[in-house]
């Protein structure tokens, strides 16, 4: 019996563990994509300024994709 309860216990404790990782897991994971974001904003601003070494191509696509996005989105507004 004794050591059926410790394996519960056990049990109950890595399960509670698992769970406090898997949220801190969500929370990077979220951090991760605003940092993205972040860098795909400081990115487009350095190209459209010139202080990069992206190609202009490069900046154009990231500005018709941006505008795309918000068309899409203007569209979905509207509906």
């Amino acid at each position: 019996m004794e050591d059926n309860d410790r394996l519960y216990e056990t049990c109950r404790s890595l399960g509670s563990e698992r769970d406090e990782l898997k949220e801190k897991n969500k929370e990077l994971k979220q951090t991760v994509a605003t940092l993205e974001k972040k860098i795909a904003v400081l990115e487009l601003g350095e190209t459209l300024v010139g202080r990069s070494n992206v190609n202009e191509k490069q900046a154009k696509a990231r500005i018709n994709r941006l505008m795309r996005e918000i068309d899409r989105c203007i569209a979905l507004m509207n509906k």
